[in-house]
C-alpha cells in the first residue's frame, strides 16, 4: 500500500461565501462512494475499463496529444472523442481559436494561476475561483447563444479534468444522480463533495486497491497510480454505468 500525505482536514472544507454549502451531502455521498470502489464486481469492471485490448477510454484520455498544459489542443478535442463526447464545430472553433475565449481560457491556465500539480484536496477559497473562471470561459463556448447544447456541464467538465487531472472532478449526469447531486444541478456543490472525498483516506486506500489489482493484469496499462480524482471517476462510472457506450 502507498503512503499518502496527512488528510487535508477540516481546513479544506471552505469555500467561496457566495457558494452553496454542500456538506449536507458528504456522508451520503462518501457511502455509496464507498460502495462503488468495494462492490463484489469493482475490481472487474476497474480493471476492464484500462484494458488496451478493450474500447473504453482508460489512459487514452489523458495521454492522447498533442498536449499543452496551457492551453486547448486538438489533443483535449480527441480525448473528449474517447469519452464519447462530441463537440460541435463552433465550440471547437472558439476553443482552438484565434479567438477572445482561447485567449481567456489560455491566462485560466496559465502556471501562477492553476498550476499543473494542483490538487483538489487542498483547494481553498483561491483556487475555487480560479477553476471557476476556467470553468465559466469554457462552458458557454460549447454552444451558440441560440442553440441549445445538451448537458454542455458535462463537456465542460470533461475537459477541464483533462487540462488538470488532480483538480476538476468530471462526473455525467448519472454518476451525479448516483451520489444525490443532480438536484443541487450545481458544479460549487459537486467540487465540494468530490474535495471531501478524495481527502478521505478510506477512499484513497480503496482506490489503490482497485490499482494495484488492475496493473497485475495482462494488457492493462491504468496510469498513474497517484491520479486519485481520475481513478475514483473511472470507478463511479462503471459501477453506474454512466454511459450507454463504452467510454
Amino acid at each position: 500500500m502507498r503512503e499518502h500525505s496527512p488528510d487535508s482536514g477540516p481546513g479544506f472544507t471552505e469555500r467561496p461565501a457566495d457558494w452553496p454549502d454542500a456538506t449536507h451531502h458528504f456522508e451520503r455521498a462518501h457511502q455509496l462512494t464507498m460502495s462503488a470502489l468495494t462492490g463484489a464486481l469493482s475490481r472487474d469492471r476497474f480493471t476492464r475499463y484500462y484494458r488496451r485490448d478493450g474500447n473504453h477510454a482508460g489512459v487514452t484520455f489523458l495521454d492522447v496529444g498533442p498536449f499543452d498544459n496551457y492551453a486547448i489542443t486538438s489533443g483535449d478535442i480527441v480525448a473528449l472523442m474517447t469519452i464519447n463526447v462530441s463537440l460541435p464545430a463552433y465550440a471547437i472553433r472558439q476553443l482552438l481559436g484565434p479567438t477572445r475565449t482561447m485567449e481567456a481560457i489560455n491566462r485560466c491556465l496559465a502556471e501562477d494561476k492553476l498550476p499543473i500539480d494542483a490538487d483538489v484536496r487542498f483547494a481553498g477559497v483561491s483556487t475555487l475561483r480560479a477553476m471557476e473562471r476556467l470553468y465559466l470561459h469554457i462552458k458557454p463556448a460549447l454552444s451558440q447563444s441560440d442553440i441549445h447544447q445538451k448537458d454542455t456541464w458535462v463537456a465542460a467538465s470533461k475537459l477541464c479534468a483533462r487540462k488538470r487531472p488532480d483538480l476538476f472532478p468530471a462526473p455525467d449526469r448519472i454518476v451525479c444522480e448516483y451520489l444525490g447531486l443532480l438536484r443541487d444541478g450545481n458544479y460549487q456543490a459537486d467540487w465540494q463533495v468530490f474535495r471531501y472525498l478524495i481527502s478521505q483516506r478510506d477512499v484513497r486506500d480503496a482506490i489503490d486497491l482497485l490499482v494495484d489489482h488492475a496493473i497485475r493484469q495482462p494488457q492493462v496499462e491504468a496510469g498513474s497510480p497517484a491520479r486519485y480524482l481520475r481513478h475514483l471517476d473511472v470507478a463511479l462510472r462503471m459501477h453506474t454505468g454512466g454511459m450507454l457506450t463504452p467510454d
